[in-house]
């Protein structure tokens, strides 16, 4: 992220929100205000926030082992809730959206396998979503397709990333521009054959225009950790073997509202802008992190290959990739999800999900609501002011969507 310093700013200790109980109220936060910067600091060191929203059990599932093939998925790549809580699945099997209602009833598929207009080569990002109108991001094909929520295809842009690398991410933006994530790779970089080694990526984060174009430049990011070979495999062909350790940190990017939210999770530090190229907020939280200790996260990492591989022996290059670059604790968080209101959920970090996760809640301008606590095992996708919607799998890998109402705990009602 961007240093910068300013010689004029504003130091100033609040409390950015408040309830009836002192013991429940959300802990103090230092505000820095300077010239196109606003830092906000919250000490959670032996702090524990005050719970903003109780998740119930879930109320709807959606998803069988064996039934209908429209309710079957096989991989859930991207879940977004549009318009009246109509619910829109990317499903890696059938490479197509899926379209259910607010009672978990499907209503038609939109797209399919392809390369002609309205077909997609992979399983698209939902990039947004603008009353009744979807915009499908398809990463092989390198295009966003617009369609209609009932699936009527509107047209289709190409979408390029400057650097020229693939966009393994994309967000669509109210004002119809994109914001664009892709790998990023310095000039002149070359290879060295044959060296197992740590490599650290980086990202670019682009603006492009409503068709499709770059813009600018907004950051270039340090992102995971990736343990790689580059192998000559001769008449000029390059063989990549990488794995990416457990646990490394990593660049997010996110939009809800009108927000952006840009961090890397080896800080607990976020960006969040309410509007492309306007003053940013940055949050920053001290005390919050859980970190594992390196074996911990040495035992954590053996034990799932050893249940992956089952009888089979351990390869050694296997044992390389994937034990020899182990960090030596875990990030400072897990996740960041934007709501579509522009609230942050960012989860705090835990050596797995067995257990849930603890999600601290912003405001877009960094005023913390409090904490909310999501079950094991739930991959959250959207975060709607009344309820969560996240994808678990059972014991057989079988993906189901789930939506979890948020209730209003008993302080919030009398604050």
């Amino acid at each position: 992220m961007n240093r910068l310093a300013y010689s004029l700013f504003f130091i100033s200790v609040v409390t950015l929100h408040g309830c009836s109980s002192t013991e429940m109220s959300v802990p103090q936060a230092l505000v820095v205000d300077s010239a196109g910067l606003r830092i906000v600091t919250y000490d959670l060191s032996g702090v524990t926030p005050p719970r903003y929203r109780v998740v119930g059990e879930h109320d709807l599932q959606i998803g069988v082992v064996d039934g209908t093939s429209e309710y079957a998925f096989s991989r859930i790549v991207d879940l977004a809730v549009v318009g009246e809580d109509m619910i829109v699945v990317s499903d890696g099997g059938s490479q197509q959206l899926r379209v259910f209602d607010s009672e978990g009833q499907y209503r038609h598929g939109i797209g399919q396998p392809g390369e002609g207009p309205g077909e997609f080569r992979a399983a698209p990002l939902i990039a947004g979503a603008a009353g009744d109108t979807l915009f499908a991001f398809d990463r092989r094909g390198g295009r966003v397709s617009t369609f209609t929520m009932a699936g009527q295809l509107l047209g289709t842009i190409p979408v390029r990333a400057g650097s020229g690398n693939a966009i393994t991410s994309l967000l669509r933006r109210p004002d119809g521009t994109y914001l664009a994530q892709s790998r990023w790779i310095a000039p002149g970089q070359e290879p060295v054959f044959h060296d197992l080694r740590l490599e650290l990526d980086s990202v670019a984060v682009e603006h492009l225009a409503i068709s499709g174009e770059v813009i600018d430049t907004l950051r270039v990011m340090a992102d995971r950790n990736r343990a790689r070979i580059v192998e000559d495999r001769g008449s000029g062909r390059i063989g990549v073997i990488q794995a990416e350790p457990p646990h490394t940190p990593r660049a997010f990017l996110g939009s809800g509202g009108t927000s952006v939210v840009l961090a890397r999770s080896d800080e607990f530090e976020l960006e969040i802008i309410s509007e492309v190229g306007s003053p940013v907020t940055l949050v920053r939280v001290r005390g919050a992190d859980h970190p594992a200790t390196a074996d911990e996260i040495r035992a954590h990492q053996e034990a799932a290959i050893r249940e992956d591989l089952g009888d089979q022996p351990m390869d050694p290059r296997t044992r390389q990739l994937n034990l020899g670059f182990l960090p030596d604790r875990l990030p400072a968080f897990h996740s960041a999800i934007l709501s579509g209101s522009g609230d942050l959920w960012v989860a705090e970090a835990a050596l797995d999900g067995s257990d849930g996760h603890d999600w601290l809640v912003f405001s877009s301008t960094g005023e913390l609501r409090g904490s909310v606590h999501t079950p094991p095992n739930v991959r959250l996708f959207a975060v709607r002011p009344t309820y969560v919607i996240g994808v678990v799998t059972d014991e057989l890998d079988v993906p189901f969507i789930r939506r979890y109402p948020l209730i209003v705990p008993d302080h919030e009602r009398r604050g």
